[in-house]
C-alpha cells in the first residue's frame, strides 16, 4: 500500500502528526462512492483543531485508487480561500485519510433545509463571485473543474464560498485545443454539465464548460432545485443539445417557471429567451416521474407561489443567459464577469466576507442543524452510474444540424 505522508504534515494552522491517536472522531458526515468512503467531522487534539476526514476503504477502491491520489494532489496543490485544500493525508493499515478544514455546511444542504424557494440575490452574487474568483485560479493554472454545482460550493465559518469537488478535474493540454476527456463517474455531473462536453465530438470542450456550469448553478441556488430535475437523464440530455436550459422563476415568468425551461439559442438569447408552454416538456417530465404524490404537488404549488412574490433584476437574469449560451464561443470568460458583469459587481454590496454569513441567517448552530456533509460528495458518487451510461449509450438522437468537423 502506498504511504500518503511521512511522519508528520505540515499544513496551514501547523504541523499535523501521523499518529492516529491525536485525531478525536466526533461524528459521520457523509457517505462517499457508494460506502467506498466516508467523511467524519474530528478534532485534532494537540492544537485542538477542527477538521472533516476524508476516509476511503482502499480495499473497495482498488478501480478507483488514481482518483484518490488525484485528488489528493489536487487538494494538497491549491492555495487559495476560494478552493478547498489539504492539511495533510494519512495512509492507516488498509485506509487513506485526507485531512480537510471543516467548513460549515454546503449550499446544496442549505437549500434543502432552509432556504426552500431560493436564496436571496444578493447572497447568489457573493457566492458567484467567490466560485469565480476560485474558477480564476484554476483556469489559471491550467485547470478544467468539470464539476461545478451547489453541492460542490461549502461555506466556511469566515463567510467565504469554498468550492470543492476537484476530483473531476482535469489539466488542460500546455499544447492547447480542446479537452476530449471525460470524468469517470458522470452520473451526477451530467445535469450540469455544458452541451460540448455532452456532443463528445472532435470539437471538444474547454473552460467556457465550467461558465456553462456555473450558469446553471445560479438557476439551481435562486431556484432551489437542481437543473433539469424532473426530466430523466436520457431526456435532458437531448434537450440541453437542443439549446433548453432552466431560468431563474420570479414573477416575471411564472408561468414558464412551471416548466423551468427556455431556449438559449443564440437567436433567442438576445430577445431574452423563449419560454416553453407546460405542455410538452413538463407533461413529459410528468408521465416519466412514477413517485410524483399529492405532496409533491402542494409542495411544487407552495413553491411557486413564494416565487411569485419576489423579482431577480435585469442583471441576474442577464447573467444565466449569457452563461447559458449554447455556443462556447459566445460565453464571456471567467475574467470577463468578474470585472465587467452587473450582477456579479454587486456582491461589493454585501462588504466584507462574514457579511454572508449574515445575509443567510448562518450560525455554527444552524448549521449543525443540518445533517448533511460538510465537505464534498454529499450525495454518493457513482450511484446508478452504470446503469445510467448503458441507458445514455442507446439513446438515438436524430439532429442533422449534428457537425463532427473540428472548429
Amino acid at each position: 500500500l502506498p504511504r500518503f505522508t511521512d511522519n508528520s504534515m505540515q499544513g496551514l494552522e501547523g504541523t499535523f502528526s501521523c499518529n492516529t491517536s491525536d485525531y478525536v472522531k466526533e461524528g459521520t458526515l457523509s457517505q462517499v462512492w457508494e460506502g467506498r468512503g466516508r467523511v467524519l467531522a474530528a478534532t485534532y487534539t494537540p492544537s485542538r483543531t477542527q477538521l472533516a476526514i476524508k476516509i476511503f476503504d482502499l480495499e473497495k477502491c482498488t478501480d478507483d485508487f488514481d482518483l484518490i491520489q488525484h485528488e489528493a494532489c489536487m487538494l494538497r496543490e491549491v492555495r487559495h480561500p476560494n478552493l478547498l485544500f489539504m492539511q495533510g493525508s494519512l495512509s492507516v493499515s488498509e485506509e487513506a485519510w485526507l485531512l480537510l478544514p471543516q467548513q460549515l455546511c454546503s449550499v446544496a444542504a442549505l437549500l434543502h433545509s432552509r432556504y426552500t424557494t431560493g436564496l436571496p440575490e444578493l447572497a447568489i452574487a457573493v457566492i458567484i463571485r467567490d466560485v469565480l474568483l476560485a474558477l480564476q485560479y484554476l483556469h489559471s493554472r491550467s485547470v478544467i473543474h468539470r464539476g461545478v454545482q451547489a453541492r460542490h460550493i461549502l461555506l466556511s465559518t469566515t463567510g467565504r464560498a469554498v468550492l470543492s469537488g476537484l476530483r473531476h478535474s482535469i489539466h488542460h493540454r500546455k499544447s492547447g485545443g480542446n479537452m476530449h476527456q471525460y470524468p469517470r463517474y458522470p452520473s451526477t455531473l451530467l445535469n450540469w454539465a455544458s452541451p460540448e462536453m455532452l456532443h463528445q465530438d472532435l470539437r471538444g470542450y474547454s473552460y467556457p464548460s465550467d461558465v456553462y456550469s456555473l450558469g446553471l448553478t445560479t438557476c439551481e441556488m435562486g431556484n432551489a432545485e437542481p437543473p433539469y430535475q424532473h426530466l430523466q437523464p436520457t431526456l435532458m440530455m437531448v434537450e440541453k443539445l437542443r439549446g433548453l436550459v432552466p431560468f431563474l422563476h420570479d414573477a416575471s415568468n411564472t408561468r414558464a417557471a412551471e416548466s423551468s425551461l427556455h431556449s438559449s439559442s443564440n437567436s433567442l438569447a438576445s430577445n431574452g429567451g423563449l419560454h416553453l408552454s407546460t405542455g410538452g416538456e413538463a407533461a413529459a417530465s410528468s408521465n416519466n416521474c412514477s413517485n410524483n404524490s399529492d405532496n409533491n404537488s402542494d409542495t411544487s404549488s407552495s413553491k411557486v407561489a413564494a416565487q411569485q412574490q419576489r423579482h431577480f433584476t435585469a442583471a441576474a437574469h442577464q447573467f444565466v443567459r449569457r452563461t447559458l449560451a449554447l455556443d462556447p464561443h459566445q460565453r464571456p470568460t471567467v475574467q470577463q464577469l468578474l470585472t465587467g458583469d452587473t450582477f456579479v459587481r454587486q456582491a461589493k454590496k454585501a462588504g466584507h466576507p462574514p457579511a454572508l454569513l449574515s445575509l443567510l441567517h448562518l450560525t455554527a448552530a444552524v448549521a449543525a442543524e443540518i445533517t448533511t456533509a460538510v465537505t464534498e460528495d454529499e450525495e454518493e458518487e457513482g450511484g446508478g452510474g452504470q446503469e445510467l451510461e448503458n441507458s445514455l449509450s442507446r439513446v438515438v438522437i436524430h439532429d442533422t444540424s449534428w457537425s463532427f468537423e473540428v472548429a
